[in-house]
């Protein structure tokens, strides 16, 4: 994950791993297809959209509805 922070050109152009526990109201919006199942959800945190730049810290905005797929 950090070489695609330090590579990025832009502010969310990288991936950030999530920890299931972050979500919450996770609820299943579709029946079980032959490879994946489809979820909506909210992200508590949200994603970090501006830099502080006397802080030096990402701030995030949530909580964010979200879609999750299992695959």
């Amino acid at each position: 994950m950090m070489d695609t922070q330090l590579n990025a050109n832009e502010k969310t152009n990288y991936l950030e791993w999530i920890e299931f526990d972050q979500f919450d109201l996770v609820e299943n919006i579709n029946k079980r297809g032959a490879f994946s199942s489809i979820y909506s959800a909210v992200w508590m945190e949200g994603p970090r959209w501006n830099l502080d730049e006397e802080a030096e810290t990402w701030n995030r905005y949530g909580p964010i509805k979200v879609i999750l797929k299992r695959l």
